[in-house]
């Protein structure tokens, strides 16, 4: 009996010890899978940013690749307008007499201008104007400036709203840049309410922190511009597109779809960033960040302009050297600029140009360059000949150049004509390098 009692004691105790272990064990379990319920949600977190920042860089290398391809289409297409403009000023001076092709010829030139301002968007795009300056501004200056033309031209039944920080830092910019990005945007978002709705525009300042999301958030301070609507909102599937150029959902009369992609450059422009928050039916967010200007910014990225100092009017009879490789283009310069009393020399090409300067440096007064010349780069054309005369005067021509090439023909003190031009353009910039003293 005794024995009996002892093998129940012991068992007691055993199912005691196994019921413990089995409490102990179910309770390292759940520890054990929590902590890898954590670890893989983490893992997930970290895939999932992989996975937003790796969108954003394809997202940026295809707005870069976008934007080269834009520069290149602008150049030629310059280089097109150029000629048609030329040819129709020339026509100009012969249809008096012929109102139908007079008025022609005004349809011609408008075109051409139509063309030139598609140009200039595609080059804002591409970023690769080169034309800009920069200044300290104030954007709440600038919406303030603004919102009258807006409130004028834009329909009653759409309300508009401010809310601009007070005591808002200044950023370095292009005034007229900025004023276009923000106009476009206005636009963009009034055309989501057809039926009329609000139209916010917002300004604050903030830490990079705050942006740190954002690819390419380096500044440590921003300014940003906000405009929010209540309209049709954007769909997911198209979020990514709507800063490609000529991507549109409108209709193609009602534009070309150029406006963000305009928006995306000018901000890209300015070493900014651009967010968007939207919902189908649920309005659009857009926020542009730029950073806030510093002393030391302004004065690293302001041109150096050279003043020009005025001398007395050369002679009309000078040497003139032209370098283009458009032969059209070529050919109607030297009909003109000979008709008006100038000894002409042509090359249509860098080594004709150089080897042609070389022969006559002493009678050439004045070089019109084209950048985009065969066989030797206008650029490298220009370097051989100021290394022979460092204070030959030369005109650059091209459809568009880089900031920093642009920079450095003013640093130079090196006149540069965009094109398209006219006849007019030519004479008037030979006038001021004759008057210019290197």
């Amino acid at each position: 009996m005794i024995g009996v009692c002892r093998d129940i004691t012991q068992r007691k105790v055993a199912e005691e010890n196994l019921k413990r272990f089995n409490e102990e064990l179910e309770t390292r379990v759940a520890v054990r899978t929590a902590e890898l319920q954590t670890a893989n949600a983490a893992l997930w977190r970290d895939m999932e940013e992989r996975k937003k920042l790796e969108e954003q860089l394809l997202q940026a290398q295809k707005m870069e690749s976008i934007g080269t391809l834009a520069g290149g289409v602008a150049h030629d297409f310059n280089n097109i307008l150029n000629i048609i403009q030329a040819y129709a000023s020339v026509l100009t001076e012969h249809v008096d007499q012929n109102r139908e092709i007079s008025n022609s010829v005004t349809v011609i030139k408008q075109m051409v201008q139509r063309g030139s301002a598609l140009v200039q968007q595609l080059l804002t795009l591409a970023r690769q104007s080169g034309s800009e300056t920069f200044q300290s501004v104030n954007l709440n200056v600038i919406i303030e400036d603004m919102l009258p033309l807006i409130k004028e031209t834009f329909p009653k039944n759409i309300e508009l709203n401010s809310i601009l920080q007070p005591d808002l830092p200044p950023i370095l910019a292009n005034k007229n840049q900025i004023e276009q990005a923000l106009l476009n945007l206005c636009v963009n978002a009034r055309d989501a309410m057809p039926h009329g709705g609000r139209l916010t525009l917002k300004t604050r300042s903030l830490d990079g922190a705050a942006v740190s999301h954002l690819n390419d958030a380096v500044a440590e301070r921003y300014v940003s511009i906000e405009v929010n609507d209540v309209g049709v909102g954007i769909d997911a599937s198209i979020r990514e597109r709507i800063f490609e150029p000529f991507f549109t959902t409108k209709d193609r009369t009602q534009g070309s779809g150029l406006g963000l992609s305009v928006v995306y450059g000018i901000v890209k422009a300015h070493n900014g960033l651009v967010d968007v928050v939207s919902e189908p039916l649920a309005g659009a967010s857009f926020r542009l960040y730029f950073p806030a200007d510093r002393a030391e910014l302004k004065a690293e990225l302001l041109p150096q302009i050279t003043a020009l100092q005025r001398t007395p009017p050369a002679n009309d009879s000078q040497t003139v050297l032209i370098a283009e490789d458009e032969v059209n283009m070529l050919y109607l310069l030297e009909k003109i600029l000979s008709g008006h009393g100038y000894n002409v020399l042509t090359a249509t090409n860098g080594q004709a140009a150089l080897e042609t300067y070389l022969r006559h440096k002493e009678q050439i007064g004045v070089v019109l360059l084209d950048m985009g010349l065969p066989k030797l780069s206008g650029r490298d054309v220009l370097l051989r000949m100021k290394r022979e005369n460092s204070e030959i005067k030369v005109i650059v021509t091209s459809g568009y150049l880089e900031p920093a090439i642009k920079a450095d023909l003013d640093s130079a003190g090196v006149q540069f004509l965009y094109k398209p031009y006219t006849p007019e353009d030519v004479f008037k910039v030979l006038r001021n390098v004759a008057e210019t003293v290197v």
